[in-house]
């Protein structure tokens, strides 16, 4: 459900859907959704996921005694608003100077305008906020992949709607060739996008399963050949080309709903090359080449290559490259609502495997010698108190992150309780002591960089340190 503001005729639209939302209950919860929905709608904001909300206070009720919450529901451009305080003082801003997309409820892609907070629905069927870095697809025309692209002569290619997107259905028309050669491959020529030695990059694309084709392949030449196969019936891949200047590959399958799916490999570069080709048909198998029989069908869209260890959200292109600008979601002004001496930092995330050093949130001084942060690095989990004491907690799950960190700041020193997805208490001191704590960045550090490069659920902090069995109860997934 998504409520709008800025018409008359919502006002009477937004009190009966609240009537049905939340019935005639007086209850705490209902309470302060009732009118953090009011104060949204009333500034012109949207409200996306009302029946969310609702069931995540009921699963989570100690949230209610927060002095910040945000689950991630109520937006506009420029802004993200908290549950808690309810007021317009302690919205979060929300900055990032370009367009970019999303998975919306209805599993399709939507650009949402420049400063515009997303709400993501990829991985749940509830909203979380999409926190990414700034990136560069290198590959052309990935909007329409019909345009400037060359179609082999024993394929045929029709429209196909993947994720709303303009995508393309290859059929084998001709039995006998097969990805390695271009009568047999779908393919956008005159690329010209540098691969940096040492560096990480993902090519991704989203694959639609027909009836009668589950296995897709991709072709890149940079130089040398690199390329994968994907069978989304049982989520195996393999190589397809190997060479030894694109090493530490890694291939995923991410199934996206409506029989669509995420494809991915990431490599690092051994030596620098220039990708001036992509490819991709129907294949045999993920080893195999060839081209399957015909009347074989399988449909896919937008294709991206970027830096990074793992796909971002779509970036669209036409006849050039395009950046999206990173995110960035922060309240500068939050001492009232920060444990100075007693506190508690709490976060719902969704976490993938990523080589790269990531925040989860930050609460800070506005600089990074005073801090509390959650954040990760490789496959580790950290907790840091300051500019150098970090509590190691060990490698995290991939997938959902429940973690909940309460402090006591005195005497120079911080003795702490961290619980991550209800698993017993870690406990210890660290002699360091945070100080002049005033602001908060979710998914970033206090520059808005070291992204999280995923999805927030939640995050709460207090003014008190909750006992190590609320800790740990509050994190059960």
């Amino acid at each position: 459900m998504r409520l709008r503001g800025n018409t008359s005729n919502n006002i009477n639209e937004r009190q009966e859907r609240l009537f049905k939302i939340l019935g005639k209950s007086s209850s705490n919860k209902n309470t302060t959704i009732s009118r953090y929905i009011d104060r949204v709608v009333s500034d012109g904001g949207t409200v996306e996921g009302a029946m969310c909300l609702l069931d995540y206070l009921k699963r989570n009720p100690q949230l209610l005694n927060a002095s910040y919450l945000v689950i991630p529901s109520g937006y506009k451009a420029g802004t993200l608003y908290p549950i808690l305080p309810n007021d317009n003082a302690s919205n979060l801003s929300s900055v990032r100077g370009t367009t970019a997309n999303r998975t919306n409820r209805e599993l399709l892609l939507e650009s949402m305008a420049i400063n515009v907070p997303r709400l993501d629905y990829q991985m749940s069927a509830c909203p979380s906020v999409l926190v990414e870095p700034a990136a560069t697809n290198g590959i052309l025309n990935s909007q329409d992949s019909s345009t400037s692209w060359t179609t082999g002569a024993n394929l045929s290619s029709s429209l196909s709607v993947v994720q709303g997107v303009n995508g393309r259905e290859l059929e084998v028309t001709t039995a006998g060739s097969g990805l390695g050669v271009v009568a047999g491959r779908h393919q956008r020529s005159s690329l010209s996008f540098n691969l940096v030695s040492g560096s990480t990059y993902t090519i991704s694309f989203i694959v639609k399963r027909t009836s009668t084709h589950s296995i897709f392949g991709y072709y890149a030449l940079a130089t040398n050949d690199l390329g994968g196969g994907f069978d989304v019936s049982n989520l195996t891949t393999g190589a397809l080309y190997s060479n030894a200047a694109f090493d530490s590959r890694a291939r995923r399958i991410t199934p996206l709903g409506n029989e669509e799916f995420l494809c991915e490999e990431t490599f690092t570069m051994t030596a620098a090359r220039t990708l001036t080709s992509f490819s991709v048909a129907p294949v045999v198998g993920v080893t195999n080449t060839n081209n399957p029989s015909v009347n074989s069908r399988i449909a896919f869209a937008a294709p991206q290559i970027e830096l990074g260890a793992v796909a971002t959200s779509r970036i669209f292109t036409v006849a050039t490259a395009i950046t999206r600008n990173a995110d960035a979601i922060s309240l500068a002004s939050a001492s009232g609502l920060i444990g100075q001496t007693d506190g508690t930092i709490y976060a719902e995330v969704n976490l993938r495997a990523n080589a790269a050093e990531r925040r989860i949130i930050s609460v800070t001084s506005g600089a990074e010698a005073n801090r509390i942060i959650i954040w990760t690095l490789g496959t580790t989990l950290f907790v840091t108190f300051n500019a150098a004491t970090s509590i190691n907690l060990g490698a995290f799950p991939i997938g959902a992150l429940k973690i909940a960190v309460g402090y006591t700041i005195s005497g120079g020193s911080t003795t702490h309780s961290i619980s991550r997805n209800g698993a017993a208490v870690v406990t210890g001191t660290s002699a360091t002591a945070p100080t002049g704590l005033n602001q908060i960045n979710l998914g970033s550090n206090t520059t808005s960089s070291l992204l999280l490069n995923d999805r927030m659920s939640a995050a709460a902090i207090y003014t008190s340190r909750l006992s190590n069995a609320e800790l740990a109860s509050m994190t059960v997934l």
